[in-house]
């Protein structure tokens, strides 16, 4: 987005990082200036304004606000007959707050010659989705348990193929790793869902599934509803392998859309290797559900009637599915991590 073109001079070294977002307003000898107005703001996906949070006057030039992991924009005032370096009213940023931290302090310089007049500053795009972080695992710590937030299967495999379960799920090399093999004589594999239910959402994962030349696995990502009442409630199948080709030389994306039957959904090929690494992200409102992968809009569907997006809460599932009684040789689906978002509404600035 267009910024003003401004000094950040910070405190602290280039590589240093602050607690939450923090920084300061300086004139132009460097010293602090008081009762400077800085407004945060949540960010859309584009780095743009979305719901207001709240304010801070600077003391001493100092500010700082501490939210939660996600990501912001401040807006800066500058003071009456006064300006930012480039003669503008107004300094905007996003930024992003990960583990409590950002990268540096967000520091402006004032000019303390004033001119540029009052201009509104750069403004959010009406009617973009709100969304605010619910949920992210990491899947860190080799050997550890799998967190409370996670139901892990224990139950007959997909369709009555073989069996899931907790065994074949573990956490190691900073993956969640599922792993289908036979034992004993069945396939067993398994998968794990999120406790957490949303209605619509932005979800957020990266994962791989192994190459499986006797077809018969797949690694699946998806919502499922928490009626349990299905086709009726949806499903969103975001990254699906299905059994074939076993080369995993494309996957899918179903969006099942409710009150139809089982077969009655809408379904993109992604022509990737899934044995690879992919990132993908749905977005779902109920106006419109979008599908990304690997940072690129793929599919938008649009709810153009009652019946083609899910209305009903869900849960997050991650699956690794038999489609057969036996497997040649052992293979793997991993995830890096997974982010959720509440929807927030829609934002009118």
């Amino acid at each position: 987005m267009a910024m003003a073109c401004l000094w950040l001079v910070g405190p602290s070294p280039a590589d240093a990082t602050a607690a939450g977002i923090q920084g300061m307003v300086t004139n132009a000898s460097g010293t602090g200036v008081s009762e400077v107005p800085i407004d945060l703001f949540a960010a859309n996906g584009d780095g743009s304004r979305s719901t207001y949070l709240g304010s801070y006057r600077t003391n001493n030039g100092y500010y700082y606000f501490g939210p939660a992991d996600g990501c912001y924009v401040i807006t800066m005032t500058a003071p009456a007959n006064d300006s930012f370096v480039g003669a503008s009213k107004w300094y905007q940023r996003p930024v992003c707050v990960s583990g409590g931290k950002i990268p540096d302090y967000i520091n402006a310089t004032l000019s303390g010659g004033g001119g540029g007049g009052v201009v509104a500053p750069p403004s959010c795009t009406p009617g973009q989705p709100i969304w605010n972080l619910a949920f992210e695992d990491q899947f860190s710590g080799d050997g550890a348990a799998i967190g409370p937030s996670w139901q892990v299967f224990n139950s007959v495999g997909n369709a009555g193929y073989g069996l899931r379960r907790p065994s074949a799920v573990s956490l190691w090399g900073g993956y969640l790793n599922i792993k289908a093999s036979m034992e004993n004589g069945s396939l067993v594999s398994g998968g794990l869902s999120s406790s957490l239910g949303l209605k619509y959402g932005r979800y957020e994962f990266r994962a791989r599934t192994d190459k499986d030349p006797s077809e018969a696995t797949s690694g699946v990502v998806l919502t499922w509803p928490t009626s349990n009442v299905h086709p009726r409630d949806g499903e969103n199948n975001i990254y699906e392998t299905l059994w074939f080709p076993g080369n995993r030389a494309q996957f899918y994306t179903y969006i099942h859309k409710p009150y139809g039957t089982v077969h009655d959904q809408d379904y993109t090929i992604h022509y990737a290797d899934a044995s690879q690494w992919h990132t993908m992200v749905m977005e779902w409102a109920p106006d419109k559900l979008v599908i990304y992968r690997d940072g690129q809009m793929i599919k938008t569907i649009t709810e153009t009637s009652a019946d083609l997006i899910p209305d009903n809460p869900h849960v997050l599932s991650i699956q690794f599915d038999a489609w057969a009684s036996s497997i040649a040789a052992p293979a793997w689906m991993q995830v890096d991590y997974v982010k959720m978002w509440s929807y927030g509404g829609k934002t009118t600035c």
